[in-house]
């Protein structure tokens, strides 16, 4: 049997990912990543974009059942071989015998002395597929145990299950226009004459969802020199239009990145009437000269970058003693993203939580003591585990610096009627905005609004 295009491509994507140490996602859009796919036409281009992924969101559980019939080391491209058709076998419901067929095939290109190790394992990785899937949620869902125990434990079987399977799926397209470039009323025209479809993704002003991610995202008008769109989530936008200033406020944004939510709010402001003025700080020096870069292209004024340990905001040179409000994009685990970032599942683990909670922590706690009375800070994630979000929002007002501060509940901070009642579905008993990560729906993300006390 004659080895598919789509396979080799993938398998050389999975091992240039691993030469490289690079994400798979950036790679497949990049000129190293299209070795391989030249020829390809547009399904089979998609089917070995879908194994590349696949394979690195779920490598963890695919090397679990292989080992299970493998009583040696096996060389790396090997595995990643046996990985890709492992894959197949267990998650995109293949023909088995085509799977086992092409997977020795694949193998064979690693170590034509493989073919009969391929044969063997292959074999018996599909004869106890079922069996092997029905041992767990995280089997079935290619997860780590303790991340769908922690899920499940914080959110619920239900929110687990969807959770799972949202994650074996693609990830919808979301883009967040740009006022300056384009009227909110004007968007679906002006993608429309380029060929790209979008629908108002929901309620919250300038967030679209495109029909087709891949001409979404690389049209000109993201990609262009002055982008009418930016290419960002839905939660991700829900966030910004809590935490974006009113015309004329003083903000600080922590964690402020490539500039994406810089770029939201500043576009709320103006929907609002006028700008604002934002400090945009991050740790990295390089991340603010991409995000002044950004902004540049976007048309977007009013947006400061500054460089320094959110912890230790006396050292930021310049920096007002205090703001109307500020938004702590903290860092996190980024497990509300896995859909995005594969690389996330398998790298990650409960004492990488445990860090990050006592990091959150602290920023707030620094962040809180900046904030001018009457203010808003905003606690943000795109993390799903109640460590890194409840737990760290709580502790905060469980404490003396934490008393002067009260929970705002997300739809008494919207602008908008319509936009209100859609945060009241994503708000938790205690207050906070959740989005929980569902098939065709948005990431996970959290948001705690706390008004400091006049």
């Amino acid at each position: 049997m004659k080895l598919s295009a789509s396979r080799r491509a993938a398998l050389h994507t999975l091992q240039v990912a691993r030469e490289r140490k690079a994400y798979v996602r950036e790679l497949l859009n990049s000129k190293a990543g299209m070795v391989g796919r030249e020829g390809l036409d547009e399904r089979d281009a998609a089917f070995a974009e879908r194994l590349a992924l696949g394979v690195t969101a779920t490598y963890g559980t695919l090397d679990e059942i292989i080992d299970r019939f493998v009583s040696r080391p096996l060389d790396e491209g090997v595995r990643d071989a046996l990985r890709v058709a492992a894959f197949e076998i267990l998650f995109l419901d293949k023909e088995p015998h085509a799977a086992v067929s092409q997977g020795v095939e694949l193998v064979k290109t690693q170590a034509k002395s493989a073919a009969g190790l391929a044969n063997a394992v292959l074999r018996r990785v599909s004869e106890n597929a079922a069996p092997f899937m029905a041992e767990s949620p995280a089997h079935r869902f290619g997860l780590p145990d303790w991340l769908c125990d922690r899920i499940e434990h914080d959110l619920g079987a239900d929110a687990l299950d969807a959770f799972g399977r949202a994650g074996l799926g693609q990830a919808p397209a979301y883009l967040a226009s740009v006022p300056g470039r384009v009227r909110d009323e004007d968007v679906v025209d002006t993608f429309d004459r380029a060929g790209v479809v979008v629908r108002a993704a929901g309620a919250v002003p300038g967030a679209w969802q495109a029909r087709d991610a891949r001409l979404a995202v690389t049209s000109p008008l993201v990609t262009g020199e002055e982008p009418c769109a930016i290419v960002t989530d839905y939660g991700a936008q829900t966030v910004a239009y809590l935490a974006a200033p009113a015309p004329g406020m003083t903000m600080l944004e922590v964690g402020s990145g490539r500039g994406t939510k810089s770029i939201l709010m500043e576009g709320h402001a103006r929907r609002a009437g006028g700008a604002a003025d934002i400090w945009a700080l991050d740790l990295h020096e390089g991340r603010g000269v991409v995000a002044s870069e950004r902004l540049r292209r976007a048309g977007v004024t009013g947006v400061r970058q500054v460089t320094g340990d959110a912890r230790d905001l006396d050292a930021v040179r310049g920096l007002p003693a205090s703001f109307d409000a500020i938004l702590v994009d903290a860092p996190c685990s980024g497990t509300g993203t896995l859909r995005r970032h594969p690389e996330i599942t398998w790298s990650l683990g409960p004492g990488d939580v445990r860090e990050l909670a006592r990091l959150q922590a602290d920023i707030l706690r620094a962040c809180a003591a900046r904030l001018a009375p009457g203010g808003v800070l905003a606690y943000a994630t795109c993390s799903v585990l109640c460590e890194e979000d409840e737990d760290v929002v709580d502790e905060f007002l469980d404490s003396e610096q934490g008393q002067g501060f009260e929970v705002v509940r997300p739809a008494d901070a919207a602008r908008d009627a319509v936009v209100a009642e859609e945060l009241r579905a994503h708000t938790s008993p205690d207050g906070y905005l959740r989005t929980l990560v569902r098939e065709g729906r948005c990431d996970g993300h959290f948001c705690a609004l706390l008004r400091r006390r006049a």
